[in-house]
């Protein structure tokens, strides 16, 4: 029997902020919990801020469930487990928006009202190719796309 230690998750997002005359940003973005074991499920919580006045509309969420290079392939430690996005406007449920499972777990059709905001939630499930070695961690990126965000600058993580 092998003996599984926790290891510890970072999310790694791009962090977004629009230019001045639009005052919109991308930001508190990660997991519910920040260790993992075997057979875990880890939430994930993307919230969308747009200070502006004019809406995001068709937005995508991309986030790539911690895919790392391995050998001469790629592996992804994380699994989307279907059905469980939730997405909100102003914190009212809203019908979900398209998904395509992945890798990488894509989720499009996100719209942010002006002077409002979008929450993203979903589960992801701990697979056989997440590092269980003391120390270790899943490294996961998401990034938001779209007409709306192409105007984003990087802020600093």
């Amino acid at each position: 029997m092998l003996a599984m230690t926790p290891g510890v998750l970072r999310w790694i997002t791009h962090r977004r902020e629009m230019p001045l005359q639009a005052c919109s940003s991308v930001g508190r973005n990660g997991a519910v919990k920040t260790t993992y074991g075997q057979n875990d499920t880890v939430t994930y919580i993307i919230s969308i801020v747009n200070s502006g006045a004019t809406a995001f509309n068709g937005l995508t969420l991309t986030d790539d469930l911690g895919a790392y290079t391995f050998g001469t392939g790629t592996v992804t430690p994380l699994t989307y487990i279907p059905g469980t996005i939730n997405y909100y406007i102003n914190g009212t449920l809203q019908t979900a928006p398209t998904v395509e499972a992945g890798p990488p777990l894509t989720v499009s059709g996100i719209s942010v009202p002006a002077n409002g905001n979008a929450t993203i939630i979903y589960e992801t499930a701990v697979n056989e190719f997440a590092p269980f070695a003391t120390g270790s961690d899943v490294v996961n990126t998401a990034r938001i796309t779209g007409h709306a965000a192409e105007g984003f600058r990087d802020l600093p993580h």
